[in-house]
Formats: structure tokens, sequence, C-alpha cells
């Protein structure tokens, strides 16, 4: 989870509506978002919504962590209550020694085992995922319906809350800029990007590779593609997650910088990722093809890299056979000077064997990346165009 994320979750939840002038929201919950991946979430958290969240997301996919633990923490082995806290805190004002304190501590631990817990709380969430903030915060919210002897109606929203929280981060990042329209925003990049090749056969493998990296950018990102109508989120967000983020705070040189990334939800590593960045972009897809094969293939344009020959815009392939790293394949293409090499290695004159190669990759690329975007967000029964 990221900023974005975190904000258009307590939009769709309404709880940007619940919040007080001391910063917390209902029932003194403080809920912001931390400095790397997660909420966090602190106040008195009831056990009875921590064990319900427990038992019933046994794996708990969502990163819903109690006291920032790890995933399978049972609450119940981290509940506390008043009378444990202000015990605990006279002992740690008291003068005496830390063997002395420690065995305080252990019988305090003792009785608190043996109270009842319907008045024990966790202190502290980690959570990780946006659908983790949907899920803890809808059933704090019928938890106390519950209390007021009125109808749960929160936790059964979980689908339209998603879709709404897909919709609002892809509003905010905009993914409908193609790479041509991003560049030519770029004054200082944007002649190097759309360079007149110097002769006819060049031209010639540029339009030939246009049509094949436009192709490869709309199935990454199927906003971009006029020709398919996508579906509502509410139905597509059961087999894609859709992440993503804004960078214009981070990056001062120019607005709309963003990352959005689309995976498969049936197939875990499969994925698409869609960057905008000041001086360039990137389209992404990465593909588990078995259990022993992996395929990634990017089109991004940079301005830096390791040699003069790195700078364009770049078809990159990765290939990787674990049973047989003979075969591995790691090729960079880059069509703004046609010079072609390993990632680390001086670019030379591309030969006609990669371009071949490349170009199938890419078409391969394009088709695996159209199964993760547009076969799982496209209307049902519209015709995809080739």
């Amino acid at each position: 989870m990221n900023q974005l994320m975190f904000r258009k979750v307590m939009e769709a939840t309404k709880m940007d509506e619940l919040l007080e002038s001391d910063g917390t929201y209902f029932r003194g919950l403080n809920i912001r978002m931390g400095i790397t991946y997660y909420a966090v979430v602190r106040g008195k958290i009831p056990l009875e919504v921590a064990q319900i969240i427990y038992e019933k997301y046994p794996e708990n996919e969502y990163g819903i962590r109690v006291e920032g633990g790890c995933n399978n923490c049972d609450p119940k082995e981290w509940a506390v209550d008043d009378k444990y806290e202000n015990e605990l805190k006279k002992i740690h004002e008291e003068k005496i020694s830390s063997l002395d304190k420690s065995e305080r501590y252990e019988i305090e631990q003792n009785k608190l085992a043996k109270r009842k817990d319907n008045k024990k709380y966790i202190k502290t969430y980690h959570i990780d995922t946006k659908e983790g903030l949907i899920v803890f915060i809808t059933e704090m919210k019928d938890y106390y319906l519950r209390k007021l002897k009125q109808p749960e109606t929160e936790v059964q929203k979980f689908d339209e809350i998603l879709a709404e929280t897909t919709e609002k981060i892809i509003a905010e990042i905009n993914p409908t800029i193609s790479a041509y329209e991003w560049m030519q925003g770029d004054d200082e990049n944007r002649d190097n990007y759309n360079a007149k090749p110097e002769n006819k056969v060049a031209l010639l493998m540029k339009k030939r590779f246009r049509e094949l990296v436009t192709n490869f950018d709309k199935s990454v990102n199927p906003f971009l593609d006029e020709d398919v109508e996508l579906d509502k989120p509410i139905n597509y967000i059961q087999k894609v997650e859709i992440k993503g983020d804004l960078y214009n705070k981070s990056d001062k040189k120019r607005k709309n910088c963003c990352f959005m990334q689309i995976v498969d939800k049936n197939k875990q590593d499969a994925s698409t990722t869609y960057y905008r960045a000041s001086d360039g972009f990137s389209f992404q897809m990465s593909y588990e093809l078995n259990d022993d094969e992996y395929l990634s293939v990017l089109h991004y344009y940079t301005t830096t890299g390791n040699y003069k020959s790195d700078i364009g815009e770049v078809i990159a392939i990765k290939y990787r056979n674990r049973n047989n790293r003979d075969e591995d394949v790691d090729i960079r293409l880059n069509i703004s000077n046609w010079r072609a090499g390993k990632t680390y290695e001086d670019k030379i004159p591309v030969g006609l064997n990669q371009l071949v190669y490349v170009e199938e990759k890419l078409i391969e690329a394009t088709e695996f990346a159209k199964s993760i975007t547009i076969a799982n967000m496209a209307k049902q029964n519209i015709k995809v165009k080739n």
C-alpha cells in the first residue's frame, strides 16, 4: 500500500468524514499511512474484532498484522486490558531492579491471561494492503453496529468499496496518457525520442517496431486501447488487482509522474506495469511461463545508462530457464540508435537475428499481457481486435 491507495480507501469507506479535530477517527482510532508500505492503526481495537479477522482470514492474504508482527500472529497472545496497562506503567515507574521488574511483569501477564476477554483489546495493527484496510475498517464499523443492536451493513460492502477505491486510484493516475503524448510534453527529450531515421531501411524498421511497441503498450495498459471497451471495476476486481501511485511531490521536474500495476489474481506471477517518469516512460510485462521459465519484456525511454548506447527508446527482453541457464536471454534493443546487447554491456549495431528474436518476443509478450489485462478487464462478449 502507499499514500495514494491509503487516501482512496479512507475516502471510499467514508472514514475521512469521521476525522476528529484531534486527528483520530471514531472511537479514538488513530489511522495513518506509515513511511513505508503499511498503514498503522493505534487505539483500543476490541479483541472480538481482532479474533473475527484472525479466524475469517486464516491465510491473512491481506497482511493485517497484529502489533506489526507476522501474518499468523494470534491476537489473543497480544491482547491487553486497561488494568494490565496501568499496572505495567506503575512497575515501569518504580525504582527497582530490572530483574524485579521482569518478575512483576510476568505476574501481571499471568493475571491478564486469567481475566475475561470482553474488556481486552489490541493496541496496534500494521496493514500492508488496501484490501486489508477495507477489511479492518468494515469489521470495526459492524462491531459497533452490533453493539447498538443495528443491522451489520459494512462488511458486505467490501466489493463495492474496493471497486470505488480502484476507480478513484485510476482517476487520480489518469493512465490514458500514451508514451507519445507523454514525451511530447518533455521539451528536453521530445526530439530525441521521435528522431527521424537517417536512411530508408532504418525508417522501415522504425515503422515496424513503432507498431509493435504501440500494440504492446496497449496490452500492458488497457486504458490506452480505444478498441476495447473495459468493464466496470466492480466486475473485474475479482480477476485483477490494480495498484498505483503518483510521484508529483518527489519528482518536481514534471507533474503526473506515476505507476500503475495490474496483477492477475489467478496467476500471481503475471503482471503488467506502466510508469510515467520525469524523463521517460516504461511499459513492462512479467510472466511466469511455467514452474521453470520466466519472461520479462519492457518498452521504455531513458536518459541515463552505463553507456551512451543505453540512452533512448529501448525494448528489453529477459528470459530465464531455471533448469537450463544456458538458454537464458538478456538483450536490450535501442530503437533510437539501432544498437543492441546485454544489459550491462556497451551496445553494438543490431544484427538481423537479434531483430527477429526481439520482434517475436514482443509479439508473444503482447499476447501474454492481453491475457492479464484485456482478457480479465474487457466487457464480456466484446470482441477484442488484434
